[in-house]
């Protein structure tokens, strides 16, 4: 399965890190993208790389027709293999996206993506959208998913698909994105609490 991901130069260490955890034999399908913002110190923040993420799904989608891919942040280190998981929330859906909170809400942090032309005009609404507002990719999309604005088949992974901002952190996960920090360094301390915790319990 492809797995498109991309980096400037300032977090190629935070991309070795994420490459190096991976627990399935991914098509690793990475992209570097120039520092747009010189004092950007955050992955994916600003509107210029929610303008170039939102690219990189579109060509992506255009290039896999019929095939399931993922999209994924850097910021995220795998325990266990993935895929299955995957296969088995795509059944009948278009696209999957990590929980937010325990209960509702979207993170585009990690995406499992069906290509088709209703996921081709998902995403080129989003872009069109993001373009005209320089609105928060992520908000874009919880906006058109919750208020009905697309007809799409959708649905939310497990939490075992954890981020921070879920809480309940438990030893069953399969990966952890380390969302709901501000910098570089806090998400690096995120992953060794998260990385302690599962090994001591």
């Amino acid at each position: 399965m492809k797995i498109f991901y991309f980096s400037d130069d300032t977090f190629l260490d935070m991309k070795t890190n994420f490459e190096l955890s991976f627990k399935d034999d991914f098509d690793k399908q990475f992209q570097f993208v120039e520092k747009i913002n010189i004092n950007r110190n955050s992955p994916g923040s600003g509107v210029d790389i929610w303008k170039f993420k939102t690219e990189m799904i579109i060509d992506a989608i255009k290039q896999n027709i019929d095939d399931i891919i993922i999209i994924s942040d850097i910021d995220i280190v795998f325990y266990k293999p993935v895929i299955p998981t995957i296969l088995e929330n795509m059944i009948d859906n278009d696209i999957c996206f990590q929980k937010e909170t325990p209960d509702l809400g979207i993170n585009i942090g990690f995406i499992s993506i069906f290509c088709n032309e209703t996921t081709l005009q998902f995403w080129n609404e989003v872009y069109e959208i993001l373009c005209n507002s320089n609105k928060w990719d992520q908000q874009i999309v919880n906006d058109m998913i919750y208020n009905g604005k697309y007809n799409i088949k959708w649905k939310l992974f497990p939490s075992s698909i954890w981020n921070w901002s879920q809480g309940n952190l438990n030893k069953d996960i399969i990966l952890h994105h380390a969302n709901c920090a501000s910098t570089k360094e806090d998400k690096f301390e995120q992953f060794v609490y998260v990385n302690n915790f599962i090994k001591n319990n």
